[in-house]
């Protein structure tokens, strides 16, 4: 996989979680492979390191991308 951005809606979804669980987690440092900082009064915004989370989720950066391919629909 080449290292893209990995959203909030796919890494849910690999985990398991709806997004709306997923945004608290990484805005309070729960998980490592991601991050949050605050845009505005209520607006986010979020990176998902694509190594960091591959390796949370004890897979390779191959498999990680073609997960991330099957829920785009490519």
């Amino acid at each position: 996989m080449k290292k893209k951005r990995i959203s909030i809606r796919e890494a849910a979804e690999i985990l398991g979680m709806s997004e709306n669980s997923l945004r608290p987690f990484i805005q309070q440092n729960k998980f490592y492979f991601g991050c949050a900082a605050k845009v505005s009064e209520q607006r986010w915004s979020y990176y998902i390191n694509p190594t960091l989370f591959a390796e949370y989720n004890r897979i390779s950066l191959e498999e990680l991308g073609e997960k991330i391919k099957k829920i785009r629909g490519e």
